[in-house]
């Protein structure tokens, strides 16, 4: 049984059988007819006259033309994972009913199709790869569990392990030719795998290499704008970014914010004013989200063509929702196919007073752009107050519903709100005492994050809120582990 502890695509958790149990990632032992995972032992899968490969022989290579049978014949304990070119034979290893999936390389779009299935499939069962210790990383980050055993492996799991993020990854992906592919077409061509799997996380994203572009959190970001943000008027400003973030903190930032307000008669026109930042490689950052994008990145103001093209793609389907958009652009003169119909300037203010008469009247909307960014819907009700505390700003109604402090929080009665809306919840059947286990769950939003603030419900009622700690499609597979870590209950 599979106790998941922690998931960002890579996995941590305890595997028990037998009351043994088996810390993950770990290194597996090989000998002649055994399988031995941190005292946990298998009998290995052998078939009568097959040669053995690999680089500890933890199965057999098996002929193509004799895969039908095979899979007949694994479906126990150990299922030995033979990647063939038959798409109908592949898929049908999502039926086999084994706790432990041995894998070998085979040609990279197969070998991640079947084994990305296979996990999501079954998120409570192990899963071996059959690699060299440089590999580590790669296969770490892509959910594998288990690893050959020899003081080199041994060596890089730890260090996987010490340094888990995506900017150790991406540089430990440079150690070959095979690990550089295996990253980018799992980056570029199973997005939405990596993005089910993905953790939502309140840090600092450091962005260095080419292939951060299309890393799952900085998809993730340009998926979400190009879905879910609405431009709160026609009038918009485009501006470059900064390397102090968030970018109103930044001296250049500060003058732009000065000239646009030079450039309007009252506080509501400079509301009416949408202010789109263009950086990559997160293609467009809408001043009301700043502060959900903390990262740094290598500046030197050449773009590469990737880059002009995620983030011209990202600005178009922003500037699609607009009728009748009025486009000035404060962007360097190389940014200026980014959109060629924008209205280039040097002087902000002087600009914006020309157009003085097309630019609306507005209120601050920058929680409820927020909550649409989070949420895909603006939960707060019309007559919400905003009132400011010394670091905090706080969202009132009849009551408080939630607390900004460069994160939104919302309160037992702003989750009321976010549940009316079926989203980001959980149900529940007893009376919330502490955090949630996946066994407790009864149902739940399926598009859930790692990560992701949750809404628990009992009978209908909210009775706490919280933290994600498992992808909502895993926690009714899952029958061990948190599935929530509560922050609020009701009683």
């Amino acid at each position: 049984m599979y106790e998941l502890l922690e998931i960002d695509n890579y996995r941590i958790g305890i595997f028990t059988k037998n009351d043994t149990k088996v810390n993950t990632p770990c290194l597996a032992n090989f000998d002649k007819e055994t399988i031995d995972i941190g005292g946990l032992k298998y009998k290995k899968p052998f078939f009568e006259g097959i040669k053995g490969k690999g680089y500890l022989r933890p199965y057999y290579s098996i002929p193509e033309h004799i895969g039908e049978q095979f899979l007949k014949i694994v479906e126990g304990g150990v299922v030995p994972v033979h990647i063939v070119t038959s798409k109908n034979l592949n898929k049908r290893y999502e039926n086999c009913k084994g706790e432990l999936f041995l894998f070998k390389e085979g040609e990279e779009r197969r070998f991640l199709k079947v084994f990305l299935n296979l996990r999501e499939k079954y998120p409570n069962k192990l899963f071996f790869i059959d690699c060299h210790p440089e590999e580590i990383p790669i296969y770490a980050f892509l959910g594998f569990d288990i690893f050959p055993h020899s003081e080199e492996h041994k060596k890089a799991l730890k260090k996987f392990l010490e340094n888990r993020n995506k900017v150790y990854l991406e540089k430990e992906a440079n150690n070959s030719i095979k690990t550089k592919r295996l990253l980018r077409i799992a980056y570029k061509e199973f997005p939405e795998h990596l993005l089910r799997n993905m953790k939502i996380k309140n840090q600092k994203e450091i962005y260095i290499s080419t292939d951060s572009l299309y890393r799952p959190e900085v998809v993730y970001w340009r998926k979400k704008i190009k879905e879910n943000y609405y431009p709160h008027s026609n009038f918009i400003v485009l501006l470059p970014c900064s390397a102090k973030k968030p970018y109103s903190r930044s001296k250049s930032h500060i003058r732009f914010i000065k000239s646009i307000k030079n450039g309007v008669e009252n506080k509501s026109q400079y509301y009416g004013i949408t202010q789109l930042i263009l950086t990559s490689p997160l293609g467009v950052v809408p001043r009301e989200l700043e502060d959900y994008a903390d990262y740094d990145i290598v500046v030197t103001g050449d773009w590469s063509y990737e880059e002009k093209h995620e983030a011209k793609s990202v600005l178009n389907s922003v500037l699609e929702k607009v009728e009748n958009p009025r486009i000035i652009s404060h962007l360097p003169e190389e940014y200026r196919d980014l959109y060629e119909k924008a209205e280039f300037t040097d002087d902000l203010a002087k600009t914006i007073k020309k157009y003085q008469e097309e630019i609306p009247e507005r209120e601050n909307s920058k929680v409820r752009k927020i909550s649409e960014f989070l949420y895909g819907i603006d939960i707060f009700p019309e007559d919400i107050k905003i009132k400011k505390r010394k670091h905090t700003l706080e969202i009132h109604s009849e009551e408080l519903l939630a607390r900004y402090d460069r994160k939104l929080n919302l309160t037992l009665k702003g989750a009321e709100l976010l549940y009316k809306n079926r989203k980001n919840y959980i149900g529940i059947d007893f009376d919330l005492k502490g955090d949630v286990f996946c066994r407790g769950v009864i149902n739940c939003d399926k598009n859930l994050k790692a990560g992701e603030d949750v809404v628990i419900i009992k009978s209908d009622e909210v009775v706490g809120i919280g933290k994600s700690v498992v992808p909502g499609y895993m926690m009714e597979k899952l029958e061990r582990g948190k599935a929530v870590k509560v922050r609020l209950r009701s009683v």
